[in-house]
């Protein structure tokens, strides 16, 4: 047996060694749910189980895994009819009993069914009578037990429990992006997580790896990263932004620690701190901005045609090697990135003396004086096209004159300015400048295969930058991008989107984009949910309650921040 034959064999070993343990590890609750489902072609209702696991007997699956394409049958059903779209086409039919299962070590604790044809008959008795709701909030005994089960803070598994809603987002096509806004408690991350888990079931040729995950900060990542291996998405690769940046930068970097939350909180009101909090403000959403891509896009054209205004025709060896001058420049306007232009000119000039010496060595026996000559020469010519390093660009875009005088309107540019240049003096960058950097590094450098990802899920999306979000589109293999977010809870506005329809109509234009909407709180109670939609803004989507009841909040009038905390600490207590 060769080594071919040895891996294959070690390949098909460890394959079978995880679907054993798969299989051992699912026989405690072999399967949560039962869906009986009729196609439009067929004459009989058939009962589908569906497990975390699923598994063959002969030539049917006993057991559905949640992640196959007819399990979302089971989820979907609640109009008595269901659709779900496979390799072979989409298929519609009928379904009239959903029923889930409370398994525990093997043993079957409860059931609850959910005929869908009575349903269906209570809904229409309701509209003939021209009864209405009595509120908007969701009522679901088996979500409701669940939910009480989930007393700690971690991520859950949900496939026992995904609603509608949630089923749509996960089971959505990867060549999409997909941009979702989900109020506070609604689940977003465990469904963007679900999302992964699905992706890598579905899309055989996905690597777990080249799978991104991209995170507000390590508390968070720890936050979810729990959840991964239990949903089958080990091996995923998370990260902060800021840690990604510094990956596509390939410099060490020394990052301030980001306090402008804390400086916006404690600033005192007055004039002078109000400048000075409008001025951090607008730094940070100018750094992110749209506008700012320009500048950085008129610096580096500005550097190549600084370049290329050097460029001499060339005329050595007493005139036997010549290279024109508009021969160099069209290597230079090229649409590579500037670095790898100036690399290829670099060596066809290295190449074309070479080539030349090597030439003239068969008909002189001068060649050592060639080659001083062309030791010489190179040494000279070749400092023009020197490589251009991403951070002194960045740099000489905050002392451009025409950078400057293009921005004198804006009262803040100069402060933007002396606050960067001062930060580069003392060896320092912020966070609001790294998406630029990592700009300016594709634009000179490009940006490797292997630093790119096959689909990347975003959580908190709406504390990022436009800038930032043109970042991970140069990052994304083939524009396939899970989006999540709340408007509602942006606690970096200094620098994150207004709306979604900012990312989805320009940022992200040319993109296959879609807009989701997750509306159900299954966090808090109905009187919290219910208090906390008054103080949303008109505009935003406002939560819909689960049908768990609790204390209503109470309001208390404090005189200042010392008292603030204080009481605090005393309702923690």
């Amino acid at each position: 047996m060769d080594n071919e034959d040895l891996n294959t064999y070690s390949n098909i070993q460890k394959g079978i060694s995880k679907k054993t343990i798969e299989i051992e590890s699912a026989l405690d609750i072999p399967y949560f749910g039962r869906v009986d489902f009729k196609e439009d072609n067929s004459n009989e209702f058939e009962s589908l189980y569906i497990g975390k696991i699923g598994f063959k007997q002969g030539s049917k699956y006993g057991v559905i895994d949640w992640r196959m394409p007819i399990a979302s049958v089971f989820y979907e059903c609640e109009n008595g009819r269901a659709t779900y779209e496979a390799p072979g086409g989409i298929f519609s039919g009928d379904v009239k009993l959903k029923r889930q299962y409370n398994i525990i070590d093997s043993q079957l604790i409860s059931f609850t069914d959910d005929i869908i044809t009575d349903k269906i008959t209570r809904v229409i008795e309701k509209v003939a009578s021209k009864e209405t709701a009595k509120d908007s909030v969701i009522s679901d005994p088996y979500l409701l037990k669940k939910l009480k089960q989930y007393t700690d803070k971690k991520l859950k598994e949900i496939i026992e429990t995904i609603r509608v809603e949630q089923n749509r987002i996960i089971r959505q096509p990867l060549d999409k992006v997909l941009v979702v806004q989900g109020v506070a408690g609604s689940g977003k991350s465990t469904v963007g997580l679900h999302r992964i888990s699905y992706i890598i079931y579905n899309f055989k040729g996905i690597d777990p790896g080249k799978i991104l995950v991209i995170a507000p900060n390590k508390v968070f990542l720890d936050y979810i990263s729990d959840l991964l291996p239990g949903i089958d998405a080990e091996g995923v690769m998370q990260l902060s932004f800021e840690q990604l940046a510094i990956n596509i930068i390939e410099t060490d970097l020394n990052v301030l620690k980001d306090e402008k939350v804390e400086f916006f909180v404690s600033i005192d009101k007055k004039n002078l701190h109000q400048f000075l909090m409008d001025a951090v403000i607008n730094v940070s959403k100018f750094k992110g901005s749209l506008s700012f891509i320009k500048l950085i896009d008129y610096i580096i054209i500005k550097k190549a045609n600084e370049i290329i205004s050097e460029l001499k025709d060339v005329s050595i060896f007493g005139g036997k090697l010549k290279i024109s001058r508009k021969e160099q420049i069209k290597y230079l306007k090229d649409n590579a990135p500037l670095n790898n232009k100036i690399l290829t000119l670099k060596k066809i000039i290295e190449s074309r003396v070479k080539t030349f010496i090597e030439h003239q060595s068969f008909y002189t026996n001068n060649v050592d004086t060639l080659k001083q000559e062309a030791a010489a020469f190179l040494r000279n010519y070749l400092k023009i096209l020197k490589r251009i390093e991403p951070i002194s660009i960045y740099k000489e875009l905050f002392e451009d004159d025409y950078v400057y005088k293009s921005l004198y309107k804006n009262r803040y540019f100069s402060f933007v300015a002396q606050y960067t240049l001062k930060n580069f003096e003392i060896g320092y960058v912020e966070r609001e400048d790294l998406a630029a950097i990592c700009y300016i590094k594709y634009m000179t450098d490009g940006i490797s295969h292997e630093k790119k990802y096959q689909h990347i899920f975003v959580d908190e999306a709406q504390d990022l930058s436009p800038l930032e979000f043109i970042v991970l589109k140069l990052v994304s293999q083939n524009n396939s991008m899970t989006i999540m977010g709340d408007m509602n809870q942006g606690i970096n506005s200094h620098r994150g989107i207004d709306n979604w329809g900012e990312l989805i109509n320009n940022i992200y234009k040319e993109l296959n984009s879609q807009y989701f909407e997750i509306s159900s709180s299954y966090r808090s109670t109905k009187e919290i949910v219910e208090f906390s939609n008054k103080l949303i803004l008109k505009y935003l989507p406002k939560a819909t309650p689960v049908a768990r009841d609790g204390e209503k909040p109470t309001i208390e009038k404090i005189s200042s921040d010392e008292e603030g905390i204080n009481k605090l600490k005393e309702l923690i207590k």
